[in-house]
């Protein structure tokens, strides 16, 4: 436990969420009849994660003589060891702070056990080019997907209330502020899973009330700029859409 225990350290100190083990997947495995070992590599595995530098490492202990039976692709050592999987959440390569990461818990970690830390497989250069690519054109699906996700929702659900509000008596302005409110509420481009790590966008409507507030934490990046861009599309609309009546007098 002293190897573990001074990897969760120092990822500790590197701002790294301690998540442990998979125990919903664990459970998963028991009741469905899974493999003792397949369930073994699991209890065996603990993930640690900064969201802010999209970095997660997994650690999988293979110190228990009586536990997991090492399966990897690589020659395993004499005697116990203890499996170092760092991940970053890019394209094109690990990043130079990924690279810098990776040297220095390699560093701290000999320092601290006072043994070599082994490298088994570098991790693949940084392709600027690539990852420009790559993000600009994610950037553009994203984009017209969400304009796509509000603008049809927002052509169900304006109209309708367009015709509500136009048939209560209260100012022009209350009116707009009620549209724009009520609408950015339901229309806003929320990610929502489709596979096991691929999401598309969809309007809030579709979550709320149906899900919990764990849901709008879990995506609170992609929200905290979804709703402020929808409201500003929700309010030009009621501009445009609410309009006070202008009085016409005849000809005495």
């Amino acid at each position: 436990m002293r190897v573990l225990d001074a990897i969760k350290g120092l990822l500790s100190v590197e701002g790294f969420d301690d998540l442990g083990t998979d125990d919903e997947m664990i459970d998963l495995l028991r009741h469905s009849g899974g493999s003792a070992q397949l369930i073994a590599l699991y209890e065996h595995r603990y993930t640690y994660l900064n969201k802010a530098r999209k970095l997660t490492v997994e650690v999988t202990d293979y110190t228990d003589p009586l536990g997991l039976v090492p399966s990897v692709s690589y020659a395993k050592p004499a005697g116990p060891f203890i499996d170092i999987t760092v991940l970053e959440e890019r394209p094109g390569g690990f990043s130079e702070a990924g690279h810098r990461f990776l040297d220095s818990l390699q560093t701290n970690l000999q320092n601290s056990l006072g043994r070599p830390v082994m490298l088994i497989t570098p991790p693949p250069p940084d392709d600027d080019a690539e990852y420009r690519r790559i993000t600009r054109s994610n950037t553009a699906a994203l984009l017209v997907s969400w304009l796509l996700v509000i603008g049809v929702t927002l052509a169900i659900t304006g109209p309708l209330f367009v015709y509500l509000l136009n048939r209560i008596a209260v100012p022009l302005s209350v009116k707009r502020s009620m549209f724009a409110l009520i609408n950015t509420w339901l229309v806003t481009p929320l990610p929502f899973p489709v596979a096991f790590i691929a999401t598309i966008p969809l309007p809030n409507l579709l979550a709320f009330p149906w899900t919990d507030l764990d849901y709008y934490h879990r995506i609170r990046d992609f929200a905290v700029v979804s709703f402020p861009s929808a409201l500003f599309v929700c309010t030009l609309v009621a501009v445009l859409s609410l309009r006070g009546r202008v009085a016409q007098m005849g000809d005495a």
